[in-house]
């Protein structure tokens, strides 16, 4: 799985070299084979690490979160980051870039809201994750859920077909109701060549199965892989992300958290 052509220093990858390298990498999804070792051994705490990812998106601070006594008081004092009640090395607690806006009153809420729903946090993922169905509804399901929008529900459902092997059908014609990012890029995409945004979609779905999709290398890689293949792509066009970028973040989040990457 190698480039066929390296690009001149100082020129932007296309989007195939890119999605390529994104897998010889192992840099399309790199939290997905940290939780994968998680589900036959542990499946509740794989439940929980999900669940505390999809809040604060920091890997390292899930894992740990998952692993304490009582897992809702300490999503909560996560979600209030006082300087009081610091993270065991003193510092404030992280949020992953994407969940930014993840903060204040809202973010106190919103775990108090999920905390009085599912008692039993590992619940949240069994009962509206796992049963499966169309992406459509699974993601009506977590939408519902306060502070979870189009994106984390789009994740949600992803992680829950990849590492829990819920049932989700992800449709493989281009659906417009996708979230901004990937949306964004493949209509940019389609003007520069003059082509409709679905045979933009549909050349590069062509191009990606036949390669084998992360973590479990068990089907090859469809609708779900693409569409990361294209948020990622954006941002590496805005010069926002760059390849190996979430690998190396993941590796500095485990290793802040002393767990092995």
């Amino acid at each position: 799985m190698r480039l066929r052509h390296i690009p001149e220093e100082g020129k932007k990858l296309t989007l195939i070299e890119f999605g390529e390298e994104l897998l010889r990498l192992g840099d399309l999804d790199p939290v997905y084979p940290i939780l994968l070792p998680y589900v036959a051994q542990e499946r509740d705490k794989c439940r929980r690490t999900i669940l505390a990812y999809a809040l604060f998106y920091d890997i390292g601070a899930a894992l740990y979160l998952a692993s304490a006594a009582a897992f809702w008081p300490g999503v909560r004092i996560a979600a209030l980051n006082e300087a009081k009640n610091p993270t065991p090395d003193g510092t404030r607690w992280p949020r992953g870039a994407e969940r930014r806006h993840f903060r204040g009153e809202k973010a106190v809420s919103a775990v108090d809201a999920l905390a009085a729903r599912f008692p039993t946090p590992e619940n949240l993922i069994a009962e509206l994750i796992e049963p499966g169905g169309e992406l459509s509804e699974v993601m009506v399901r977590l939408r519902g859920l306060p502070q979870f929008g189009p994106w984390i529900a789009f994740k949600l459902a992803d992680i829950g077909e990849r590492v829990l092997i819920a049932p989700i059908n992800f449709p493989s014609i281009l659906d417009h109701s996708l979230y901004a990012s990937p949306l964004f890029t493949i209509r940019l995409l389609a003007a520069q060549e003059g082509i409709t945004p679905e045979e933009i979609w549909n050349r590069t779905l062509s191009h990606f199965e036949q390669f084998q999709a992360p973590p479990r290398y068990e089907r090859n890689c469809n609708s779900q892989e693409t569409e990361t293949i294209f948020c990622k792509y954006g941002s590496y066009l805005k010069g926002h992300y760059h390849l190996g970028k979430d690998l190396k973040e993941i590796g500095r989040s485990l290793k802040r958290w002393g767990y092995r990457s």
